[in-house]
């Protein structure tokens, strides 16, 4: 896919281009980490852009999610793990799943998916119980595969190790390298690990 930012001027951005072709893992590197977070939230629509346009492959956001579902597009995983706090943990993986499925009335693919997923990253937290009784790091990892499980075209990251220890540092490698044959990825990252050795392509802000 083909990214184009012209002149955005948006929350965080002011009068910002690039342009880029969205393939394999592309890195996007910004050492102030000031520029890539807003960039990630104005690509999946989380972010208003008040003047400027974003094309994807020559046609205009507004236009193209017309015809597309974004969550199957761009699939984002925030720096933080957000979890609505009234729901339990099955609750919050369930909500965006059941969305991308509405109107099917067979869900057990999502137990079985759940199930995959919690074995990849080796977890096994009480899915029963509410968010405030988890760990943020806990949180960010379930977020992981809440987003994986709606198998989106693009996977979009925002600093994939923050809030994360080394071990979990280690987890989240091994999972995103195991997904880089079939799944391509958009990251915003200023970690070695993925700027160097890593990333099909490194763009430099």
């Amino acid at each position: 896919m083909l990214i184009e930012f012209d002149h955005v001027f948006g929350d965080c951005l002011e009068d910002f281009s690039l342009c880029f072709e969205l393939k394999g893992t592309t890195v996007i590197h910004d050492p102030s980490e000031q520029t890539s977070p807003s960039l990630l939230s104005t690509l999946v629509g989380l972010e208003p852009v008040r003047q400027g346009e974003i094309r994807l492959d020559g046609t205009p956001f507004d236009i193209f999610f017309e015809g597309h579902e974004l969550p199957r597009v761009f699939g984002h995983i925030f720096d933080e793990g957000i979890m609505l706090s009234n729901l339990s943990l099955q609750e919050n993986l369930l909500l965006p799943y059941q969305w991308l499925h509405q109107g099917k009335d067979d869900l057990a693919g999502f137990e079985e998916e759940l199930q995959k997923w919690l074995e990849v990253f080796d977890l096994k937290p009480d899915l029963n119980q509410r968010p405030a009784l988890f760990r943020p790091a806990a949180l960010k990892l379930l977020s992981y595969i809440r987003t994986l499980m709606l198998k989106p075209q693009f996977l979009i990251i925002d600093d994939p190790y923050y809030l994360f220890n080394k071990n979990e540092r280690s987890t989240i490698f091994r999972v995103l390298d195991g997904l880089r044959a079939d799944q391509t990825m958009l990251i915003a990252s200023a970690d070695d690990d993925f700027t160097t050795g890593f990333a099909d392509q490194v763009i430099e802000l």
